[in-house]
């Protein structure tokens, strides 16, 4: 597919780390949303997030240059951005789509119409009879539809004066529901539109007047609903209002006739159009045009490579029946009521043929129904509509011969808008894959994940993914390939750290798997392409068939790098594991920013052998986590240099950091930190001493405690304590009888004994000296 960025605007924005990571840019709404070939228009995209517009993407070529409002505010260029626009003066008309990019990623997909008729604005206020709004047509009005109101357009016209009403809404992605109608001047309703089948909820009419004078044109939403998103192109003049051409489909490398067919068939020339046999493109636009008319009408044929048939008539029978070889296309429509169209081929035995029909992603009413006979006219298989298939059968043909595809609408209508085409294609195994998004802001290095969901139809071997588009020196690292029977994946791909912020492309991806062959023992290959047309359906208010040729493709916008979101500290350095208990905890710390929320993992390394962790994680949104350490308890005493990585991954970008200067401590579950008299005993007198103990691990145990190596002149009370498992620190009393004598004693000692895990603890504190003084 080929896609063009338009323009870039020259930018001073600086790529270093940013202090937020923001949304990307969001368009609304469009004003004004038809565009005229040839001429330079104005048009202002309205949303959020506009501001530090880089380039403006479009479907089609086009000259484009942002115009800067003159003394606007921040706020007011963070929610508009202006463009003036140029198509070709020999550009066909036809929807356009545009995206808005920014340093922040791409915008939505905003669809605008290419007119041929004179753009004229809406000027309100005009939701009355009395304050209409006075218009020369030929013209397209582009406005909106306010809550609770109708708007009003006055045109003047001559007695059999023959004019073409159309509201283009929900096929540019407006929630506009729109209702016509023509009054004349004593308000009584001479024409009425509502929806149109083929076009959704928009509508059009043809009315030719039989007085002269003046008119009211009142459009207005079914629901009164509204608001400035509620637009509306309303066109106004002498053309066709065609929705189909015929046929619907052509093949590249060839020059093909395409009719407009109408009540007034004959007044429409034929097209004649040229296909490349190397375009890419899948769909080519067409316009309709009375030879005196006012106006084009924009259809669209699909282009392909098998060979076409259109049916001829009559062919209403296996007899008159068109005969054609599949695979194939095959084209037809409903002139009249009650019409069928018959299509002939041979088929072998053991062959299987998949005929698909497609009618109302064209724009055509049409409902179809397939019915498969032999030639003795006995009916092998029937399917009625089957959604957005719109009709499909599938059959394996258990005997060489002729057989025939009859081909009618559900309802037996008939009418010249009622075109279908069919697709005959090998049957057996399908795939289909479809994206979650139809866009992605990654920044320059980061890392692009597209959700893809695969559908397989009759078999469940791997399949392979292969994404189109990626700039030089992208790699892909995970997710490209979906083993047997798995239905999803993130396909991940690492972007190159050239790309220039502000920049966007597209990227197609392609699937494909080997599936079992019609012989015995062979394989095929069978490919699809990954669609994005549910998002973007959900971004134009429902529009049941974006054109094509913007749902093919995920638009990818590189924004600056990113800065660090997250940091990470440990309190305490040094992790104290005890003896015996062989436990201990590590708390760690999390400092996040720029709206970062997410987990962040947590892994330790240089533990000994033996040593696990567990809580390796800092919960969403939480700062705190505790590391929980356990393995064997008879380690020998010593100390291991720690490293803890941290990894989090915000909007898919991953970031590690890593703090080193911890240290794992192994050490005895019970010490004596310090035992001291508070001061010299006197003979005959008394003095306290202080100790205090340091446990290490949770487990609870009860401490006896004993001073040892006290002379018999010098007595202790009480002379054995037991701590429980909360206490820490305790104070005893010295006594030295009046027969002490004076000096110092040395070597004193505290012992203290505890069970810790089942065996038997014991530890004492440095010796100490004890002086003794006469009274």
């Amino acid at each position: 597919m080929n896609r063009q960025v338009l323009f870039l605007l020259s930018c001073n924005v600086a790529l270093l780390a940013r202090a937020a990571v923001a949304a990307p840019p969001e368009v609304q709404r469009v004003s004004p949303a038809a565009l005229m070939p040839g001429q330079a228009v104005e048009v202002t995209f309205h949303g959020a997030g506009l501001s530090d517009v880089t380039q403006l993407w479009t479907s089609w070529p086009l000259e484009a240059e942002q115009v800067q409002a003159a003394g606007a505010s921040q706020e007011e260029q963070e929610k508009q951005a202006t463009f003036r626009i140029q198509i070709p003066a020999t550009r066909q008309v036809g929807n356009l789509g545009a995206r808005v990019v920014t340093q922040e990623g791409v915008s939505n997909l905003a669809l605008l119409v290419v007119d041929t008729l004179p753009l004229v604005t809406q000027a309100e206020p005009n939701h009355s009879p009395e304050t209409a709004q006075s218009v020369s047509f030929p013209a397209v009005v582009e406005g909106h539809c306010s809550q609770r109101q109708h708007d009003y357009y006055r045109i003047e016209a001559t007695p059999g004066q023959t004019i073409s009403l159309e509201a283009v809404a929900r096929r540019i992605g407006s929630p506009l529901d729109p209702v016509l109608r023509i009054l004349n001047t004593e308000g009584r309703e001479v024409a009425f539109a509502d929806d149109v089948e083929g076009l959704g909820p928009d509508c059009r009419l043809r009315h030719t007047f039989d007085k002269a004078g003046s008119y009211l044109l009142e459009i207005h939403d079914i629901r009164y609903e509204g608001g400035a998103n509620h637009r509306y192109a309303l066109r106004i003049g002498d053309f066709p209002l065609v929705s189909t051409p015929f046929p619907l489909g052509v093949r590249r490398g060839t020059t093909s006739e395409v009719e407009f067919h109408m009540e007034d068939a004959q007044q429409i020339p034929t097209a004649r159009i040229e296909i490349p046999a190397d375009t890419q493109a899948t769909y080519q636009s067409i316009a309709a045009s009375y030879p005196t008319g006012q106006g084009l009408t924009a259809t669209r044929v699909a282009l392909g490579d098998l060979p076409e048939y259109v049916e001829l008539e009559p062919n209403q029978d296996f007899e008159q029946a068109v005969e054609f070889a599949p695979p194939a296309m095959l084209n037809g429509r409903f002139d009249q009521e009650k019409d069928r169209d018959c299509f002939r081929f041979n088929a072998k035995s053991g062959q299987q043929w998949r005929f698909v029909g497609m009618t109302r992603r064209f724009g055509s009413p049409a409902d179809l129904f397939l019915r498969l006979y032999d030639s003795n006219g006995k009916l092998l298989k029937e399917v009625e509509d089957t959604g957005s298939e719109e009709g499909q059968l599938e059959y394996k043909f258990g005997a060489d011969g002729t057989y025939c595809l009859a081909v009618e609408d559900l309802h037996w209508r008939g009418g010249a808008q009622l075109a279908y085409r069919v697709r005959v294609e090998q049957g057996g195994p399908r795939l289909r894959l479809t994206t979650d998004t139809d866009r992605l802001s990654v920044p320059q290095g980061g890392i692009a994940v597209i959700h893809v969901n695969a559908e397989r139809e009759g078999f469940q071997e791997e399949i392979k993914l292969t994404p189109q588009g990626l700039p030089a020196g992208s790699a892909i690292l995970s997710g490209d390939v979906l083993a047997a029977n798995v239905k999803e994946s993130d396909l991940r791909i690492r972007l190159p750290q050239d790309l220039e912020s502000g920049s966007c492309f597209s990227v197609a991806i392609q699937g494909s798997a080997q599936v079992p062959g019609p012989a015995e023992g062979t394989t095929r290959a069978i490919t699809a392409t990954a669609s994005s047309a549910v998002p973007v359906r959900e971004s134009l208010s429902g529009l049941r068939y974006p054109p094509p040729d913007l749902t093919s493709h995920v638009m990818l916008g590189i924004t600056p790098e990113w800065g660090p979101f997250f940091e990470v500290a440990a309190p305490e350095k040094t992790v104290l594991y005890p003896r015996l208990v062989g436990q201990a905890s590590l708390e760690v710390k999390v400092t996040r920013s720029q709206g970062f929320q997410d987990p962040v993992t947590l892994e330790l390394s240089g533990l000994p052998e033996g040593v696990e962790v567990s809580g390796g994680s800092v919960a969403k949104g939480q700062e705190t986590a505790t590391l929980q350490l356990q393995g064997p308890g008879l380690l020998a005493e010593g100390e291991y240099p720690l490293r803890l990585k941290a990894r989090g991954t915000y909007k898919h970008q991953p970031q590690d950091v890593e703090i080193g200067g911890l240290v794992f401590k192994i050490v005895k579950p019970l010490k004596v930190v310090s035992a001291q008299p508070n001061g010299p005993l006197t003979s005959g007198g008394t003095q306290a001493i202080k100790i205090h103990l340091v446990r290490h691990g949770d487990q609870p145990c009860d401490a006896r405690v004993e001073v040892l190596g006290l002379p018999p002149v010098v007595e202790v009370s009480p002379t054995t304590v037991t701590l429980d498992n909360t206490q820490n620190e305790l104070e005893l009393e010295l006594r030295a009888t009046p027969e002490a004598y004076a000096g110092s004693i040395p070597g004193i000692t505290v012992a203290v004994e505890a069970e810790i895990a089942g065996k038997i603890v014991r530890a004492r504190s440095q010796p100490f000296e004890l002086e003794v003084r006469l009274p």
